[in-house]
């Protein structure tokens, strides 16, 4: 049985695990975008280029409760310090049997279950978390996607290499995703995402401006539905 601190101590070690921004980029996806109605939607879903996404979420999660079945963490202590792992079971629970069936793995997601189903009232916790994400999908306001429909090839600060990052755009000597900064400054300021990502503030700036321009150079970024605004000359 693990002590108080070394409990601590592991917890520490995995957060410090979570901020890898692959990984950070690919939990962002996966609570704020993955919400499927049904198991055919997941399917479709993840058979594209978020399939690694999709793994590499579910095997951080279920590797870090691996550290509670087998004893090295205590289960409470793991629960209060990542309850993100509610949110993220909550997306896959509903489909577990049949994602475990289709993938001939009968002890798929094991650990992340055990852990989650272990606490008071997992159930109404995970019925809780569902409710609170739908809600917020259904609130979110839509904005422009300022990391896609852009042609990245022209800004220097990123780059897009066949088998690196699945062939998305990074930044440019790194493996770190152009949209996975664009994500993190909706809610975080700047410094911090620069701490988080290792990127340099230059980088981060040219991507921006690069943006800025060229949003503002595509009519087609004034809406779906709507027709740019018409100028009018002056007589």
């Amino acid at each position: 049985m693990a002590t108080p601190f070394e409990s601590a101590q592991l917890n520490l070690q995995l957060f410090d695990l979570r901020r890898e921004p692959m990984l950070r980029e690919a939990r962002a996806w996966f609570v704020t975008e993955f919400n499927p109605e049904s198991f055919a939607d997941l399917i479709a879903m993840v058979s594209g280029e978020r399939n690694a996404a999709f793994r590499m979420v579910l095997g951080y999660w279920d590797m870090a409760a691996s550290l509670v079945t087998t004893g090295a963490i205590d289960g409470d202590a793991f629960r209060a310090a990542h309850g993100e792992i509610f949110a993220t079971f909550s997306k896959i629970q509903p489909y577990l049997a049949k994602l475990r069936s289709a993938s001939g793995e009968p002890e798929f997601c094991k650990h992340m279950e055990v852990v989650v189903m272990a606490a008071p009232d997992a159930e109404a916790i995970l019925k809780r978390r569902r409710e609170a994400i739908r809600a917020g999908v259904k609130a979110r306001p839509q904005k422009p996607d300022m990391a896609g429909g852009l042609d990245w090839a022209k800004c220097p600060a990123v780059e897009s290499i066949p088998g690196k990052v699945s062939g998305a755009w990074v930044f440019r000597g790194t493996r770190v995703p152009v949209s996975a900064i664009f994500e993190n400054l909706k809610t975080s300021p700047l410094e911090e995402v620069l701490e988080n990502f290792h990127v340099t503030r230059e980088q981060v700036q040219c991507v921006l401006d690069f943006a800025a321009k060229s949003t503002q150079a595509l009519p087609a970024h004034c809406g779906p539905d709507e027709n740019p605004p018409r100028r009018t000359k002056r007589k």
